[in-house]
């Protein structure tokens, strides 16, 4: 519930369950009077079995308000997901602003909140990983942003625009414009507090391939000890925005007490493209959860290639009618092997463009070439016409590139007397 700068009260209410295609709503309380009950201002359609997570105004009073919910008809079935909408000003219309399609793990959660610019924030909780994350939404963007990692469970904000996040161990502060306020820092006593000590992936891979290799993760149990019971480490790839992916988890039995102690995880995954970073959550037999700080960039990148040729050499002099041979280097500049048959022509124009050009050679060349090495070279033979022509007696010989190789220099060519017959 929320109220504007005139008195008018709004409510946002969960769909009432009863069948699965009843609707949230927002509904007004009018200031000069209460008692004569609700105006609906807005019925949600886009999704079905809404429930409230969170709802604000702005300065201009417009209202926001989060929901989660379902999609009841999709290939396959029910599939959750969350929405942010906005009521403008003396308006009886909802509009989507942003939602959590594609997340179906993630859900709206702590409060919905606005400041002075109409930066709308609120808290994500994923069902999956146990993470709770600050989101921020901006006017016109197309995603929502993550402010803060392993954020709590609670959202304020004051009127400086501070934002304050609250979690059962730790108060964070995340400043916005005006003086920043300090805030508590408190310590956790319970749990197990992981670290990641050692990292054994490589830097960077394609999607193609698979994330191989093993992460090494130290667990502290805080000073005050832990009850006898399994321990569960997770690890996950986070991207900088509120969703994470799972690389692998271990589980041990812990007797108790204070001892340090380690657990390590093997992955073998295929990733999509993004700039990951290593995350691992703890969780003790009392169910308390710690999480490690980010560790360790890793880079997944799409396959691409990319074939360039240079003309190295040619006879320095041929005959009309004559023979010679040209020497191409070809090079991979891509990220993946290139191993394709190219197509190319080779011309040999009169100095200063002058036409007829003569084609010394066309056709395709099957090459197989790894990334970003020296490439290989290719020796090409040709046959100078009787009718080739040159300002000076001089040809420029270039290759004209296709979308499967290009190309940027030429070489001169120098032509000789006709061959007698």
């Amino acid at each position: 519930m929320t109220a504007d700068s005139t008195g008018n009260a709004f409510v946002a209410f969960d769909s009432n369950g009863s069948n699965s295609l009843a609707s949230g709503s927002i509904e007004q309380f009018s200031a000069s009077n209460y008692s004569a009950g609700t105006t609906v201002l807005a019925n949600l359609e886009n999704l079905t079995d809404e429930q409230v997570a969170g709802m604000t105004t702005d300065q201009a009073g417009n209202l926001y308000a989060a929901f989660n919910g379902y999609y009841q008809s999709t290939p396959s079935g029910r599939v959750a997901s969350g929405e942010i909408v906005e009521v403008k000003a003396g308006s009886h219309q909802s509009v989507s602003l942003i939602n959590l399609d594609n997340q179906p793990n993630d859900t709206f959660s702590g409060a919905l909140l606005s400041d002075a610019d109409g930066d709308l924030f609120t808290i994500v909780n994923n069902s999956v990983s146990g993470s709770s994350s600050v989101v921020e939404w901006k006017p016109g963007a197309a995603a929502l942003q993550t402010i803060l990692l392993d954020a709590g469970s609670t959202l304020a904000i004051n009127f400086q625009g501070n934002l304050y996040a609250a979690g059962s161990a730790s108060i964070s502060e995340l400043p916005g414009a005006g003086t920043a306020v300090s805030t508590p820092s408190l310590v956790p006593t319970t749990g197990v507090e992981p670290t990641i000590t050692r990292v054994a992936l490589p830097a960077s891979i394609l999607t193609t391939q698979r994330l191989q290799g093993a992460v090494r993760i130290s667990l502290h149990p805080l000073a005050s000890g832990i009850s006898s019971g399994f321990i569960t480490t997770q690890l996950y790839a986070s991207n900088g925005d509120y969703d994470q992916i799972l690389l692998g988890k271990a589980v041990q039995h812990y007797k108790g007490g204070n001892s340090p102690f380690s657990a390590t995880i093997h992955i073998s995954i295929k990733m999509p493209v993004g700039a990951y970073e290593l995350v691992a959550p703890t969780t003790d037999a009392a169910g308390d959860l710690l999480s490690s700080a980010p560790a360790s960039a890793l880079i997944v990148s799409a396959p691409f290639s990319n074939i360039s040729a240079t003309l190295v050499s040619i006879t320095p002099t041929v005959d009309r009618g004559g023979s010679g041979s040209l020497v191409l280097q070809f090079q991979n500049t891509g990220n993946a092997t290139a191993s394709r048959s190219v197509s190319l022509t080779i011309v040999a124009t009169p100095l200063g463009g002058v036409e007829p050009s003569d084609t010394l050679f066309t056709g395709q060349l099957k090459l197989r070439i790894p990334d970003n090495r020296a490439g290989v070279r290719m020796r090409l033979k040709f046959k100078l016409s009787t009718q080739a022509q040159g300002v000076q007696d001089l040809m420029t010989v270039t290759v004209q590139g296709t979308a499967t190789v290009s190309t940027s220099n030429s070489i001169l060519l120098e032509i000789g007397p006709e061959i007698a017959g």
